[in-house]
C-alpha cells in the first residue's frame, strides 16, 4: 500500500479511508477488535442511551451502536472519513446517527448535548493533550456515565519490537504520529486523575503466530498489543 505525505494523523487517515474500512472484513486482528467492542457495547449500552463516538473514522462502530442505542453522534477530524460515514448513513437510511467534522479536543467544547456513553477506539494515542480531552469528556458525560477507550499496550512484546523497528527503519508508517502508549498502571492513573474510575480492562490484539506462541509462556498483558478500559465518571 502506498501513502502520500502526511503531516498529521488526520492527514494519514484521510489517505486510507476505504483501505481502513475494508480491514474489518479482511484482517484477522481487526475482526478480533470488532468482536471485543461488540461485546462491550452489548454489555454497557441500551436503547435509551445517547452515545458519542470520539474519532469515529469510517463509522464501523457508530453503525454498530446505532443498532442498539437511540442516538449516536460520531465526530472525526477527517473530512473524508465523515463524508464516507454520511454517505453510508444515507444509503442505509439511518436516522439515529449523526456525523460531524470536529477536531479533538479543541472542538469538544462546542458540543451542547450530554451523553450516557463516550467511547474512542485507537484515537487517544494520537492526541496532543490528553488532559484537556479527558476533562472535556468528563463535562460531556452524564452523571454515572461511562468512558470506554482503547490504547496501545506498552507492556506488550509487539509494542516493544514496533518501537525499535520505527527507530531503526521508520516503519510502520503510522508510528510517526503516535504520541502516547500506556501500561496498565499509567492507563488507570491518567484517567483517575481526570475523574474516572476503572471498571474493567480487556487486552486484545494477539493475532500472529509469534504472539500466539508467546502466550504459552506469558500472560495477556505481554502478548496483546491493545487494551480497552471501561471507566465510570466519578
Amino acid at each position: 500500500m502506498k501513502f502520500s505525505f502526511s503531516s498529521t494523523a488526520v492527514d494519514f487517515h484521510d489517505n486510507i479511508v476505504t483501505e481502513f474500512d475494508s480491514k474489518y472484513s479482511k484482517s484477522k486482528s481487526f475482526r478480533q477488535r470488532f468482536q471485543v467492542w461488540d461485546s462491550l457495547f452489548k454489555k454497557y449500552l441500551n436503547a435509551n442511551m445517547s452515545v458519542l463516538d470520539l474519532g469515529c473514522g469510517t463509522g464501523v462502530f457508530s453503525f454498530l451502536v446505532a443498532k442498539i442505542s437511540s442516538k449516536i453522534v460520531g465526530i472525526d477530524g477527517s473530512e473524508k472519513m465523515i463524508s464516507y460515514c454520511k454517505q453510508l448513513a444515507k444509503t442505509n437510511k439511518l436516522e439515529n446517527v449523526e456525523f460531524q467534522v470536529m477536531e479533538i479536543p479543541s472542538d469538544l467544547e462546542k458540543i451542547s448535548s450530554k451523553f450516557n456513553i463516550i467511547y474512542s477506539s485507537s484515537v487517544f494515542e494520537y492526541l496532543d493533550n490528553l488532559e484537556i480531552t479527558l476533562s472535556e469528556c468528563n463535562k460531556l458525560l452524564k452523571d454515572d456515565g461511562f468512558l470506554i477507550v482503547s490504547v496501545p499496550n506498552s507492556d506488550s512484546i509487539f509494542r516493544k519490537v514496533e518501537k525499535v523497528a520505527f527507530k531503526l527503519f521508520k516503519f510502520p508508517n503510522y508510528y510517526s504520529f503516535v504520541k502516547h502508549t500506556f501500561n496498565y498502571d499509567e492507563f488507570k492513573r491518567k484517567f483517575k486523575d481526570s475523574g474516572f474510575e476503572l471498571v474493567e480492562i480487556e487486552y486484545y490484539g494477539n493475532t500472529g503466530m509469534i504472539l500466539l506462541l508467546a502466550r504459552l509462556f506469558f500472560n495477556f498483558r505481554f502478548t496483546n498489543n491493545l487494551m480497552v478500559g471501561v471507566f465510570k465518571k466519578c
